[in-house]
């Protein structure tokens, strides 16, 4: 019996380990004011790490000038904000271990003093723009993003959680989020999805768009919310391309080695394009866990030492072929695939004394290996029927999956896939204009 109850005892000490490693989660809520002390509507707001100004999260302000991060962990961050003609303000922030709810003083910002001597137009597109129906992310402009995953935009992004135990993706508090690439509906198991965004280099994306008012001609679906990931394609005749690495190693995260080169070749009707992008991340955990337990005459002690190595190695590539038909017609063939491993190597010790004398000592071992490896081909049709209306048909083959825990498609999936039709003024039921 008293075994039975040293080993429970060592078992609730194992999930106590695991939610240490998890820092605590703090909320960060502030304003912002102009300097006549109005409410400042979608200005920029940052989340920046205070040691290297890496980028954590970021948001827009709403009409009333609030501004909130939430599942921030413990550390020093700096706050900037920003907004056309005015100066940029960054304010020091360290939330407190015991401070769950952190209420900052309102940022006051103040315009820009300039001495008109020549006229020079210039325009940079800020990381987030606010549209009617959508928050839009601009990547490509912000150096903030080099080396980052498409899924760790996702995560910093005003709005969005991502919680990569379950596989979920949850924006404005609900789940069921569609996503779409290049404004195609992706057909993918929400597992299988959130492992290509894991391995879905920064350097070959153009703009995220958050739609959380979907216009009519989307289907109805998407309930929760669209998240439409729109990737570079370059429009220059002849062959170019672009090229990135990446290369770091955290203090405690280990290695992180990154690259990717997307290439594009147009000559007369025909376009050849593909992307290949790689990342590996080696991070590792050391926790310590001490407990003491006096009861009369008998003092319990419990020393615990968890070590977890992990590793995540993910390839994303893609290549296509697009035919100009005719002047208003568009033929296209895409192949695309991803190939994921998630490992871990953890090692749980736990020491256990009674009034100061060794009494258990208990060691478990958990290795993982999670290969995950995804490809699909997509069959594509456009005809544009008017300056502003066009019709797109896809035909996919369903994406197969030849290891890992993500379910394949229903029979009843795979049809809808077979002929979805999607378009941005037209649709199989017949015309339909956009409300929004």
């Amino acid at each position: 019996m008293r075994k039975a109850a040293r080993f429970l005892a060592a078992s609730v000490l194992v999930v106590c380990v695991s939610a240490t490693i998890c820092q605590a989660q703090h909320t960060i809520r502030g304003s912002v004011l102009d300097d006549k002390k109005n409410p400042l509507s979608e200005a920029s707001v940052l989340l920046l790490q205070a040691k290297d100004s890496a980028l954590v999260k970021g948001s827009l302000t709403t009409k009333s000038g609030q501004f909130a991060f939430d599942q921030v962990a413990t550390g020093n961050y700096l706050v900037q904000v920003s907004y056309s003609g005015f100066k940029n303000v960054y304010q020091p922030v360290s939330p407190a271990n015991a401070t769950e709810n952190l209420q900052l003083p309102a940022i006051t910002v103040s315009e820009k003093e300039s001495v008109l001597q020549a006229v020079t137009v210039s325009a940079k597109k800020p990381l987030f723009e606010q549209q009617i129906d959508r928050m839009v992310i601009n990547v490509a402009s912000s150096i903030t993003n080099a080396g980052s995953t498409a899924l760790d935009i996702l995560m910093r992004s005003p709005g969005i959680v991502v919680n990569q135990q379950n596989n979920t993706i949850s924006m404005s508090g609900k789940e069921g989020v569609s996503v779409m690439l290049n404004g195609k509906l992706s057909r993918m198991p929400i597992e299988a999805l959130v492992q290509m965004l894991a391995g879905m280099s920064s350097a070959n994306i153009e703009k995220i768009e958050l739609i959380t008012t979907p216009p009519a001609n989307f289907d109805a679906e998407g309930n929760a919310g669209f998240i439409n990931i729109v990737l570079k394609k370059n429009m220059n005749d002849g062959t170019n391309g672009s090229l990135s690495a990446t290369a770091g190693y955290g203090l405690k995260g280990g290695p992180v080695t990154g690259g990717s080169i997307n290439l594009n070749h147009r000559v007369a009707r025909w376009n050849i394009f593909g992307d290949y992008s790689f990342f590996r991340f080696e991070p590792s955990v050391d926790a310590r866990l001490y407990r003491k337990v006096m009861n009369g005459a008998v003092t319990t002690e419990n020393e615990m030492h968890s070590r977890r190595e992990d590793f995540r190695r993910n390839h994303n590539a893609r290549i296509g072929l697009d035919f100009e038909a005719g002047r208003k017609t568009i033929v296209g063939l895409l192949l695309s695939g991803f190939s994921n491993m998630y490992g871990m190597e953890a090692v749980n010790r736990t020491f256990m004394y009674a009034n100061s004398v060794l009494d258990t000592v208990m060691q478990i071992d958990n290795p993982e290996r999670h290969p995950l490896n995804n490809y699909s081909i997509n069959l594509n049709w456009q005809q544009q029927l008017t300056a502003d209306d066009r019709l797109t048909v896809n035909v996919d083959r369903p994406p197969t999956i030849t290891s890992g825990s993500a379910k394949l498609p229903t029979w009843r999936e795979v049809l809808n896939q077979l002929f979805q039709t999607s378009s941005t003024m037209y649709g199989w039921k017949g015309v339909r204009k956009p409300t929004g």
